[in-house]
Order: C-alpha cells, then structure tokens, then sequence
C-alpha cells in the first residue's frame, strides 16, 4: 500500500489550571458552545480551597473532611505554642462547615463552630467569618482544575471523535478535520485562563503525519476502544437483566460504534474491517435479546 505523507491529525494534551466561570463560559460561546453547561465549583470543593488556602502552610495544620465541611487540627510543636501572632493559633480542634441560611440571603455560606472561638470576642468572630464568607464566594465563581478537564474530554469525545492514547492521564489524539476547531477551543480557554489570572494552565499539539509511527498508536488505541466497548454492552446483554429501554440504549451504543469507526476509514483504511464487524455482532445480540424480550 503506498504510503503518503500528508497531516494525518493531532496528538492534543494539557496541564489543566482553574479558570473564572464568567470569562470561561464567554470565551466557549464565541467559538460555538454556547450551550455547553459548565458547573462552578461545588460548595465542598470551594470550602476547601479556602480552607487550605489560609492554613494549609501555617503551623503544620492538618485538613480533614468531615460532614459538610472540614476540620483542621493543629499539629503541636515540641516546643509548645508556636506564633502568639496568629489569633486562630489554639490547641483545640478548628470546624469550618457549610450551612444553609435563609433564600434572602443567600443558598450558602461558611460558618464557623469550635470551642476556640469562646476565647475570642464576638466581633472577632464576625470579623473571621466575614473574611472566609468572602473568599468562599470567590472560590465559587471558579471552575476547577478536574472540571475543566471533563469539560475538554467531553468535547473532545463527542463532538470529534478523539482517542484516548493513554488509559492515564490527558492524551487524545484527533483526525484532521478537527484540528482548526479544536484550535479554537484551545485559543477560547487560553484568554479565559489569562482573563482569570492563571499562570499554570497550557494546552499542548503535536501534529503528525500518516507515515508517522504514533499512526500505529491511534489504530492500537481505537481497536482496544472498540473491542472494549463491545465487550461491556455483550456482557450486560449476556447477564439478561436489563429491561426493555436498557436494551434499547445498548442496542443504539452498538450502532453508534459504526460511525466512531468510519471516522478512521480514510487514516486506518481496510484494517477497520474487524472491528465494523465486531460492532454488528454486538448490535445483533442487544438486537435479538430485546426481541426476545417483547416476545415473552
């Protein structure tokens, strides 16, 4: 078979930094997503951040998730008390929960429960919560390093294709066609990140040519995939315990694995042969089981 050296696609993958919501879910819309739902961070993972945030390096704290908050523990040094500065500085044990307040003034916010603060002045209380109440705020108008990253992934899946390279970690390969778009969502959260202050976030390409070797990457990568996801929906079907609908659902998974194929006819060529028909085996069992399911 001859060979040409043409751009085939991209091997696409990132270092995920949070970004602000506003300027995300803007950026997004100018390239098309518009309609993309994308998730603040949740109260939890906001209360931590604060938390860890103000006493993650001070004194040895230690973080610890409990209900609906988390509590901090002062690690005790030999040589007793350390830093008389620090008015939060107790031997006893720190809450910092979530409570839910009345709709006027809000769904959310912190507050704060613990022996330590019968030793500090009610306006010193106020004055602490108020400051966490801030910054929790802040925190929950952010979209998190995680979230931001299944954002991507989801794009990446749906909208074009792509292949996971490596079962860990963010390393997608995508066809040609899709280059010039994904380089607009890449340009869309670049701005969001800089309009957000975030100086870790990068997404990375490497493009690559049809003689090239990473070719052979993409084609082990989509035959485990396919064979992956046959495997799963002939297993559920074997088992005989999904209903109707459920049926119904494996059945149209199998048939979507068709188009996920031809996506990689014109790279992958005759060699996809295999997997068309491992993908028509796997509709016919939901096919036949879901027959046999109305007939019963």
């Amino acid at each position: 078979m001859e060979i040409k050296t043409s751009f085939a696609g991209s091997n696409v993958w990132w270092t995920s930094d949070e970004v602000a919501l506003g300027p995300l879910k803007h950026q997004l819309s100018l390239v098309g997503y518009s309609n993309i739902v994308i998730e603040p961070k949740s109260d939890k993972a906001a209360l931590r951040a604060v938390v860890e945030g103000q006493w993650s390096r001070a004194h040895r704290r230690l973080i610890r998730p409990v209900t609906n908050g988390y509590t901090i523990v002062r690690e005790k040094e030999q040589s007793g008390i350390a830093g008389v500065d620090d008015p939060l500085d107790f031997d006893c044990i720190m809450s910092i929960r979530l409570q839910r307040e009345d709709l006027i003034r809000g769904p959310m916010r912190v507050v704060l429960s613990g022996k330590e603060y019968d030793r500090l002045p009610e306006e010193a209380q106020e004055t602490i919560l108020a400051n966490l109440n801030r910054l929790f705020q802040e925190e929950k108008k952010k979209v998190g390093r995680e979230q931001l990253t299944r954002i991507l992934v989801r794009i990446l899946k749906t909208d074009f294709q792509a292949l996971q390279l490596q079962k860990n970690g963010s390393f997608y390969w995508i066809n040609a066609k899709h280059v010039s778009a994904w380089d607009n969502i890449v340009r869309a959260v670049e701005v969001a990140w800089k309009e957000s202050g975030s100086q870790r976030g990068i997404l990375m390409k490497q493009n690559v040519n049809v003689d090239d070797d990473a070719i052979r990457a993409v084609a082990v990568s989509l035959r485990e995939d396919i064979f992956r996801n046959v495997e799963l929906i002939e297993n559920e079907v074997t088992k005989g315990e999904a209903g109707k609908r459920r049926l119904k659902t494996l059945t149209n998974q199998a048939k979507d694995l068709h188009s996920r194929i031809n996506e990689y006819r014109s790279l992958l060529g005759p060699a996809l042969d295999e997997l068309h028909e491992s993908a028509s085996r796997a509709a016919k069992t939901a096919t036949l089981a879901a027959l046999r399911g109305n007939m019963s």
